[in-house]
């Protein structure tokens, strides 16, 4: 970023906006967690053995799954970016670390790659048990919906709204940066002359 915005970075983080979206999303993250149990609970055949060796289960495939596609969702939804720093799509390495690992996510609850299902040792799903893990993890994007919608809610202040609220010292910011802009377009002026 070479250039600073007039938007400002959250000077504290346990204001209302950030305490509510996290709150928010926390509580759709943790439905569809609780979601996953009851949905095995219809699919599980026999008594289960409490000690038998660990092996895949259904369950531990699914939390793993919906684990991961939440780890990228959360990370996706919540970094600023723009105005502060890079985005994610201008940074390669992080964009396609992030697309890596929400194919792994949805390919492991789809089977679109049987290799890859081999590879993370998942268990054979049913199809109604494939469309409704995939389901929950498409939901939990709505996490995306609850930052927009706290962000608008109780918005950033701006530059001019933290000077406003400084009296003397505020009007001697925003009177020095009417000099700087000035100044600013006068050398451009000076230089295209030359």
């Amino acid at each position: 970023v070479d250039k600073l915005s007039r938007e400002r970075p959250l000077g504290n983080i346990f204001n209302f906006y950030v305490l509510l979206s996290i709150l928010l999303q926390f509580a759709l993250h943790k439905r569809r967690v609780m979601l996953v149990p009851d949905l095995i609970h219809h699919f599980r055949h026999g008594p289960i053995d409490l000690e038998a060796k660990s092996e895949s289960s259904l369950l531990n495939i699914a939390i793993y799954l919906l684990g991961l596609s939440q780890q990228v969702s959360t990370f996706v939804i919540n970094i600023q970016g723009r105005p502060f720093h890079e985005g994610i799509s201008e940074n390669n390495a992080l964009w396609w670390g992030l697309a890596s690992a929400s194919a792994v996510a949805f390919s492991g609850a789809t089977d679109f790659m049987h290799e890859l299902n081999r590879w993370l040792q998942t268990v054979e799903m049913e199809s109604f048990f494939k469309v409704r893990l995939t389901t929950s993890m498409i939901v939990d994007f709505d996490c995306w919906v609850i930052e927009v919608v706290c962000k608008y809610l109780f918005p950033t202040r701006t530059e001019e709204d933290s000077d406003a609220g400084k009296g003397e010292a505020g009007e001697t910011r925003c009177a020095q940066q009417e000099v700087e802009k000035a100044n600013g377009i006068g050398e451009l002026e000076a230089k295209k002359n030359v």
